[in-house]
């Protein structure tokens, strides 16, 4: 995000968190724009966000997003997308609403991963209570962010531990043991982390 600031040379830019949530996210895009917005389709959720008194808020579907083409010059698409069951139509949006030479960063749960996919099948009950509709990974995500349209500046997984979700909430809580497992990870593991990220570009016209 730095380096695409400095390329932008302090422009006043366009930020939108698209499914903001409570708007902790909108807190630290705060310090890097003073056209901020936030997005989500849940009314509870953005009347929490309000909190955030510089950020513009709107309730919207992020398959058909209220905006005019063009709009932003930086998109956070954080763990919003796994929830969507279009997501093909969601990242057309997210294309079209993000200026050329803007950036998307886009977050999800890697959990396409076969160490996620142990997860479900050792506690099937989490499936069941799961919203989650899309099961990603690199080689899954990747081609519907191309079809969309963007070009992908990197793709990085992100947190290590065990397959097995109650288990690793309860190692999660001691430093030493989460950074074994981010070593481990990292070395042995590199596919299975719990996120992925991705940086995408929307190219100049």
């Amino acid at each position: 995000l730095r380096e695409f600031l400095k390329e932008k040379k302090g422009d006043h830019l366009n930020f939108l968190d698209a499914g903001c949530g409570d708007g902790e996210h909108l807190k630290w895009m705060e310090n890097y724009s003073k056209n901020l917005y936030g997005s989500d389709y849940n009314p509870t959720r953005i009347s929490r966000a309000k909190s955030v008194k510089s950020a513009k808020l709107c309730i919207a579907d992020l398959t058909n997003f209220p905006a005019k083409d063009n709009s932003f010059d930086f998109i956070f698409f954080n763990h919003v997308l796994e929830h969507i069951h279009n997501d093909k139509k969601a990242l057309e949006e997210i294309y079209r609403i993000t200026k050329p030479g803007g950036m998307v960063m886009l977050g999800v749960p890697n959990e396409g991963a076969f160490f996620w996919q142990l997860a479900y099948k050792l506690q099937p009950q989490s499936r069941e209570i799961s919203d989650h509709v899309q099961f990603y990974t690199i080689k899954n995500l990747s081609p519907k962010c191309q079809k969309a349209g963007f070009s992908i500046q990197e793709a990085k997984p992100i947190g290590w531990g065990l397959p097995h979700w109650w288990l690793d909430s309860q190692i999660r809580g001691y430093k030493w043991i989460d950074d074994f497992f981010e070593f481990i990870g990292k070395n042995l593991f590199p596919l299975q982390a719990t996120s992925l990220y991705m940086i995408l570009r929307k190219n100049n016209a």
